[in-house]
């Protein structure tokens, strides 16, 4: 019968397990591990299944220490994550439910009742790859050829960059658009350099659109196995009649079956513009689950500070400061919102 071990997440017969499964995903890799350790300083872990002392299965996950407490998240920042192989989920799920330590996960794997809370947090959109790209086009939605027609109208062009070039175009516009439309913290600059040390140039690029001599939009891609990750975009807000989303997206389907990806992952949503805007460009579906288990009740100090994060949020995103202190907000802060 398996059992289930925690282990670091650099030990060899994880990695080894990951290296030769075909339904490795992105969240599920030591790579992005790795990348969530380095920026945010989070203990890296993994619930190792061993049967006869042979790996059998795994879930990594981040173990925190911060003014909430010890808990422990699987996995931090990631879209989603499920179990590899992802039949295994009812016994790690039961694992977690019997663990002394709160538990947060995000995940396609629907939760049972072992869940003290569970809803419906988001849509994931996925869009299997044709062999050429003119049978792609033909799902397109007729709203979204139109807006391609409005981008070449424009005159846009796209390039495509695995450089840091790529990353800083990137996250000048990432982090404009978190601050000024959103009001929000952009992530770390130290995250995008982790993820560029960690995928680029081999597995990760950025595409950015232009309008002229001006970047109008980015979006930032990687790769595991044969499924390409459309992970972040961000775009101009006073380019947005151009289309570029419309027009760069369009460029990555071409790329990625050029590629020879059977997969593009568009990621997960829950704003129904974004939902709308995959599903015109032949994005499927599925329900994305948040579950808790074991979690405590928030202490009036725990619920403070989160109201202040919140209050500091709003400040460093006024109008009236410089880019340059959300930015350094989000350096700081960006750790305590997972």
């Amino acid at each position: 019968m398996p059992t289930i071990h925690e282990v670091d997440a650099q030990d060899e017969r994880w990695h080894r397990f990951c290296a030769s499964h075909p339904a490795l995903t992105l969240f599920q890799s030591p790579a992005w591990s790795n990348v969530i350790a380095r920026t945010y300083g989070f203990s890296a872990r993994v619930l190792l299944m061993l049967e006869n002392e042979d790996v059998v299965g795994g879930l990594p996950f981040a173990h925190i220490e911060d003014f909430r407490g010890r808990r422990r998240v699987a996995l931090a920042f990631a879209d989603n994550l499920e179990p590899l192989p992802v039949d295994t989920w009812e016994q790690f799920e039961a694992w977690i439910a019997n663990d002394d330590v709160p538990w947060a996960i995000r995940t396609l794997c629907t939760p049972t009742e072992r869940a003290q809370t569970q809803r419906v947090a988001a849509s994931h959109h996925a869009i299997d790859l044709p062999d050429r790209f003119e049978t792609a086009a033909e799902r397109f939605h007729y709203k979204h050829v139109q807006n391609l027609k409005q981008a070449e109208k424009a005159g846009l062009r796209h390039r495509r960059l695995a450089t840091s070039e790529g990353i800083d175009a990137f996250y000048s516009l990432h982090s404009s658009v978190r601050k000024n439309k959103h009001r929000l913290l952009p992530q770390p600059r130290a995250f995008f350099d982790a993820i560029f040390e960690e995928f680029f140039p081999e597995r990760g690029f950025v595409m950015l659109a232009e309008q002229g001599d001006t970047i109008v939009s980015a979006m930032l891609f990687i790769a595991c196995g044969r499924r390409l990750y459309y992970k972040f975009s961000a775009s101009a807000l006073d380019a947005l009649l151009s289309r570029p989303n419309h027009f760069l997206i369009t460029k990555a389907i071409e790329v990625a079956i050029g590629d020879g990806y059977n997969q593009l992952d568009l990621g997960i949503s829950d704003a129904e513009g974004l939902i709308r805007f995959k599903e015109r460009i032949g994005g499927v579906e599925r329900s994305v689950y948040a579950a808790s288990y074991n979690q405590r009740e928030k202490s009036a100090g725990v619920t403070q500070i989160e109201r202040a994060l919140g209050e500091l949020t709003e400040i460093l995103t006024d109008a009236n400061l410089p880019l340059t202190a959300a930015q350094r907000g989000g350096e700081i802060l960006y750790r305590f919102f997972t």
